[in-house]
């Protein structure tokens, strides 16, 4: 798939990719992946980013502002969080969803923080609608470092670390959990099961 390498180590080196008011990032097909990338996301009226039958990948730091993120329920939808390996002179860690309203349709993919950190911050909601899943692999996190809200989301918290290695963990800021959300920590075993702290 497309791969968008934004570079710098540093937020200011990066490269940038803006959606106007009445534009739309669709990913389809072969998917694609944002590396390094700061996105500023203006539209709120629709859909600004939506991932349709593919797979998004978010790495080495990329961060999405603002505006609106879909994951349709279209079979291979997912938005995929992974590390990444630094590539172009990126930092390699995970994406950072910022002030952004998701919409999870999809009811077995949805989002995977594969491996490194989803950071949720600036007030971002993701919207299950009751069927959308957010899974947290054991080499993955979902660190809370601002307001954010999960809303009717199935969560599998696969993450069994303690305290900052958490597979979510909550720093300075507050975590809403709304419309029946529910998290499911797995293993029969109390060193099995995923960690929130």
């Amino acid at each position: 798939g497309t791969q968008i390498q934004g570079g710098g180590p540093l937020l200011a080196d990066r490269g940038t990719l803006t959606i106007g008011p009445t534009g739309e990032l669709q990913i389809t097909g072969a998917g694609a992946a944002l590396d390094g990338v700061n996105v500023s996301d203006n539209n709120t009226a629709t859909i600004g980013i939506d991932v349709s039958g593919a797979i998004l990948t978010l790495n080495d730091s990329t961060v999405i502002s603002g505006g609106t993120l879909t994951v349709e329920s279209t079979t291979g939808s997912k938005l995929e969080i992974t590390t990444g390996t630094g590539a172009d002179g990126a930092t390699a860690g995970g994406a950072t969803l910022d002030d952004v309203i998701v919409t999870d349709s999809n009811a077995t993919d949805g989002i995977d923080v594969a491996t490194g950190v989803l950071t949720l911050n600036g007030g971002t909601q993701i919207n299950g609608s009751g069927s959308g899943t957010l899974t947290i692999e054991s080499t993955g996190q979902l660190a809370i470092t601002g307001s954010a809200t999960l809303n009717d989301v199935i969560v599998d918290d696969d993450g069994i670390g303690a305290g900052v290695g958490a597979g979510i963990y909550v720093s300075g800021a507050t975590l809403t959990l709304d419309g029946g959300t529910q998290i499911q920590g797995g293993g029969p075993l109390l060193a099995d099961r995923g960690t929130l702290t």
